[in-house]
């Protein structure tokens, strides 16, 4: 059986090979030492702690790494090895442990850039800028390092530091690391993190919780680029489900049906008959599901498998998703997105329809997508302009949304507004999110990009 800590051993394995490959390591060789600290002390926690995992107790599991040695025989080897095991698991603790290793050796380059990305990852960007620059003073050229403190110099508007520092990256040669330690340092949560604490909310009665943990399990991200069925949750999720939602058959049914085409093998045949079975959108009669979540999953399927087509979909569902959406005492911002991605497929003339809608459902749920969306459609129809009172309501209300800043830069350049503050608060908003390149895979051909109208920008003020 895989480990769920697996992710922990190769994030281990990789700030390892990185630090490793550019430190020249004093005394000891730190590096050793935490790897020799990892086979020893902490050799048989990662089997201790996976039958906890698999019961849904993942603190307990994390104290078997933390009771590994007793916390006053703790060395900054074994502090290392800690923090790299829970980043992302608990990041409050990470820090905690990585200060420590700092503190013990103060010198040490490996624990000061550790640091360094623990803080960064915590908000923490002025601390974190200081141990990134102590550690490139010892190793100047460790990529990840020049390309991270540029994003903390970004952020504090010193345009030609952060553009320097970029430049040291490398980003043509080095954009998989670079994109990798972004992850690492601006990603979500592990789904272990995330899966624990939507069950501590479904156990405490947030019933509501349920589709987000179904849909978790159903989609375990490791990271921005892979994701997979995680099949022993989510068969335990559905179990759970069965017991709390004994009395809503119908939205028990719809869940049932919405993690079975995960788990399952499907093709037309399949599917047709569930939707027929469940009297699920085909047919005369068939129902929108009570979980917008889920009627997106089945809606793409049907329209996949050419059992219903958007337009139809659109005109039999169109009233009761904008009750759902907008009615006062509505709260579901799924309606809000399948209604609009209806719209979207519908043609062209429904799109100031689905326009209105992404607008509506940004002020009503001030969700920086919509919100982003809706003025992306109005760039495309060239109504956007830079001093656009929707554009800077957004910019006010989500200043750190990649796309809004993009915009931001798009509508100053083409009003011949200055750009060097645009461009220096879009390059940290790039690094928070990351954009999809030519495909939809995150990378940061984006990012480059706005680097590079950077030096552009600065070298056309030293001609001026």
């Amino acid at each position: 059986m895989t480990s769920h800590f697996a992710p922990s051993l190769r994030r281990f394995a990789f700030a390892m090979a990185l630090a490793g490959a550019a430190a020249s390591l004093t005394a000891g060789d730190f590096t050793a030492a935490v790897s020799e600290a990892r086979k020893t002390h902490y050799k048989f926690a990662p089997i201790a702690a996976e039958t906890l995992v698999m019961d849904d107790k993942l603190d307990e599991a994390l104290q078997v790494f933390i009771k590994a040695v007793p916390d006053a025989k703790l060395t900054a080897a074994d502090c290392m090895v800690l923090g790299e095991f829970l980043f992302r698991l608990d990041d409050v603790k990470s820090l905690e442990y990585y200060r420590r290793a700092n503190d013990l050796l103060p010198d040490e380059p490996e624990t000061n850039l550790a640091l360094a990305k623990s803080l960064h990852r915590a908000g923490k960007f002025t601390e974190a800028e200081i141990r990134y620059k102590w550690f490139l003073a010892k190793e100047p050229e460790l990529f990840l390092a020049n390309a991270m403190r540029a994003e903390c110099l970004a952020r504090f508007r010193k345009g030609e530091e952060a553009l320097e520092c970029w430049q040291k990256a490398g980003p043509e040669d080095n954009s998989t690391g670079i994109g990798y330690g972004i992850f690492e340092v601006h990603g979500p949560a592990s789904p272990l993190r995330r899966r624990a604490d939507l069950l501590k909310a479904v156990r405490e009665g947030q019933t509501a919780k349920l589709e987000d943990l179904v849909a978790l399990s159903a989609v375990w991200d490791q990271d921005w680029w892979n994701a997979s069925v995680n099949k022993a949750f989510l068969e335990r999720d559905l179990a759970m489900a069965k017991k709390l939602l004994a009395g809503e058959p119908q939205r028990l049914a719809e869940l049932n049906l919405y993690a079975r085409t995960y788990l399952e093998e499907v093709n037309a045949e399949w599917v047709k008959k569930e939707l027929d079975a469940g009297g699920w959108l085909i047919g005369d009669k068939g129902r929108l599901p009570v979980s917008a979540r889920v009627a997106e999953r089945l809606i793409n399927l049907a329209v996949k498998y050419r059992l219903a087509d958007v337009p139809t979909l659109l005109s039999r569902f169109e009233k009761e998703l904008r009750m759902r959406s907008f009615e006062p005492d509505s709260n579901d911002l799924w309606a809000v997105n399948l209604l609009a991605g209806l719209m979207i497929n519908a043609g062209k003339a429904r799109t100031m329809d689905m326009m209105a809608v992404k607008r509506a459902g940004w002020m009503k749920y001030h969700d920086p997508a919509l919100a982003s969306s809706f003025l992306a459609d109005k760039l495309n129809q060239n109504k956007l302009s830079y001093k656009d009172l929707d554009l800077r309501r957004a910019l006010t209300e989500f200043p750190q949304d990649s796309m809004l800043c993009m915009l931001d830069v798009l509508t100053a350049k083409d009003a011949s507004e200055p750009l060097r503050e645009p461009l220096l608060a879009a390059i940290p908003a790039e690094f928070a999110q990351l954009s999809p390149g030519m495909g939809t895979r995150r990378d940061i051909s984006q990012l480059n990009g706005l680097f590079n109208m950077l030096k552009e920008y600065l070298d056309m003020q030293v001609v001026k």
